[in-house]
């Protein structure tokens, strides 16, 4: 018989999936040029421009803004009994946001990449809020049965 999967490995798999996309994102029209208003940047792309530049401010901003959803890609795929994937869901994802948004100076220069960017993290925030209580559930229902 197969073994039924619980609620928390549902919400850790959708998460995993959204920072797939996450990831899709920075590699698409991500930052708006400010020499040509019609052109757009990826994240990677606004990464090596800062770093050729010599502006070490952007560039490290912009490392960061990628390297968040990476790394929380790996947390939720390999942690999967622990509620630290959860709290770096919720921390990460304000923070992102906060990062994108001083990134590209305001909301004026967001790419379509970075605006579907922000959207996702607002599901992340609520899956990863809903992962700690279903953690804390899972983990009272194993004591219950165990006592039995």
């Amino acid at each position: 018989m197969a073994k039924k999967k619980s609620t928390t490995n549902k919400i850790r798999l959708t998460v995993c999936g959204l920072y797939i996309a996450q990831i899709f994102f920075l590699t698409s029209g991500y930052i708006r040029d400010f020499n040509n208003a019609t052109v757009y940047h990826s994240c990677f792309a606004t990464i090596f421009y800062s770093i050729k530049s010599g502006v070490v401010e952007a560039a490290i901003q912009s490392i960061v803004v990628a390297l968040i959803p990476i790394i929380g890609f790996f947390i939720f795929s390999f942690d999967k009994k622990r509620n630290i994937k959860n709290i770096y869901g919720v921390l990460s994802s304000v923070v992102e946001v906060f990062l994108i948004i001083g990134m590209t100076n305001g909301l004026a220069n967001l790419g379509w990449g970075s605006t579907i960017a922000i959207i996702l993290y607002f599901p992340i925030v609520f899956l990863s809020s809903m992962g700690i209580f279903s953690n804390i559930v899972d983990a009272k229902n194993k004591a219950t049965y165990s006592n039995r």
